[in-house]
């Protein structure tokens, strides 16, 4: 069965995390996504390191990855990878996060699937980790003011 989806245009606040379904393939294809940085031009593998997404050592099935919006303006995965749904829009899946953005005295908190904790004080837009999610406090949610 085949699905098929659009590339992925990301702002300057947002992200998209991608996961491997198969690492053969994955490894094998790294070099073939495609990518536009904020300036515009596309890029491969050679000058990602730039963008700060070297080819990760150990890319095995299951394997999460944040591509941030503050580095590429488009992203558009190649076979071995997908990206994580983050949630429905009636019938439409949404791909796209926002990331937050902190000013100046404001703080958010980020928690790992491990339980550990990270403050992030502003300003400044925070991206989290594939496996932190932002604390949420009854009725506000991300930052805090202090």
């Amino acid at each position: 069965m085949v699905r098929i989806i659009q590339g992925h245009h990301l702002r300057h606040n947002q992200y998209l995390i991608i996961r491997v379904y198969n690492e053969d393939t994955a490894n094998a294809n790294w070099d073939k996504q495609l990518l536009k940085t904020r300036k515009g031009e596309e890029v491969n593998t050679e000058t990602t390191d730039k963008l700060n997404i070297d080819k990760p050592t150990d890319l095995r099935t299951g394997k999460l990855l944040v591509i941030r919006g503050d580095q590429v303006s488009f992203y558009m995965p190649t076979t071995g990878f997908e990206v994580v749904t983050a949630g429905f829009d009636g019938p439409n899946r949404i791909y796209v996060r926002d990331a937050v953005t902190l000013e100046r005295l404001e703080y958010c908190l980020l928690i790992d699937q491990s339980g550990d904790k990270r403050y992030v004080q502003g300003p400044a837009v925070v991206f989290p980790q594939p496996t932190e999610e932002f604390y949420e406090k009854k009725q506000q949610r991300w930052s805090f003011s202090s």
